[in-house]
């Protein structure tokens, strides 16, 4: 009996290890669609000047080193004014409520959907967010 139990566990256990593995992505995308695509498009494709796209390779570029920084406290007042008036006029609100697993998980979305850049590390995210200035 207790070898039968166990093989249905691991049967289980490879089973949904089997189905991340398919879509590495899963969590990602889940966040991303309920926390970022009302603004900025299912595809990243933004609204025009109002809400950017994040299609930019020059802007992951620009921003790679801070990006967690601006994903858990927003764009507000004109603190990164520059930032908004070259990439969309809205002021992006703040997520203090994701976590680092779900700012990495949401940048690697959007990473392997459109910035093709070397993926984002929980470490480099968490790195990221101490030096975040609130």
């Amino acid at each position: 009996m207790k070898k039968t139990v166990c093989l249905i566990a691991l049967f289980f256990l490879f089973l949904f290890s089997c189905n991340s593995l398919q879509n590495p992505y899963k969590e990602g995308k889940y966040s991303y669609e309920k926390h970022c695509a009302d603004c900025h498009g299912v595809q990243g494709e933004g609204l025009g000047k109002l809400y950017p796209s994040l299609k930019s390779k020059e802007f992951i570029e620009e921003r790679r080193l801070d990006i967690a920084c601006l994903l858990r406290l927003g764009i507000k007042n004109d603190s990164l004014a520059m930032f908004r008036t070259k990439y969309g006029d809205q002021e992006m609100p703040e997520n203090k409520w994701l976590s680092e697993s779900d700012i990495c998980n949401i940048l690697n979305y959007i990473n392997q959907m459109l910035w093709h850049k070397e993926p984002f590390t929980l470490n480099q995210i968490s790195e990221q967010l101490k030096k975040c200035k609130n």
